[in-house]
């Protein structure tokens, strides 16, 4: 597995992530755990990406989107939400039309519950 090169992390976005997944899977290497390793190369099950997930963000005090989970391949696909991590890159950062319509939603979901306050 090489590194994953298009892009720089901070050496604690990935040490963090080696924290998480150890909990989860101790039996995997941590030289094998890489910014480019596919969690398929690590032979990472659901349920443990998952988990892993779930610590990286608790250890970060990130939040990373289930869409992001689902879709994710390599370790960096997770650390693009470490805080300060760059995120626009061609590792998979949202579309700024899926920005909008986040935007939108919130922007909706706030008229909403004016509304429902003010019957």
């Amino acid at each position: 597995m090489e590194e994953f090169s298009r892009t720089q992390f901070p050496p604690s976005a990935l040490d963090c992530f080696r924290r998480a997944l150890r909990e989860y899977a101790p039996e995997i290497p941590e030289g094998e755990i890489t910014a480019g390793a596919r969690f398929s190369d690590l032979r990472l099950d659901t349920v443990t990406l998952w988990a892993a997930a779930a610590e990286f963000e608790r250890l970060a005090k990130t939040e990373i989107p289930d869409s992001a989970i689902c879709s994710a391949h390599t370790v960096a696909d997770l650390l693009r939400f470490f805080p300060g991590a760059p995120r626009a890159d061609s590792c998979g950062a949202q579309p700024a039309s899926s920005t909008r319509q986040q935007e939108t939603g919130l922007s909706e979901a706030a008229k909403d519950l004016a509304d429902f306050f003010n019957r």
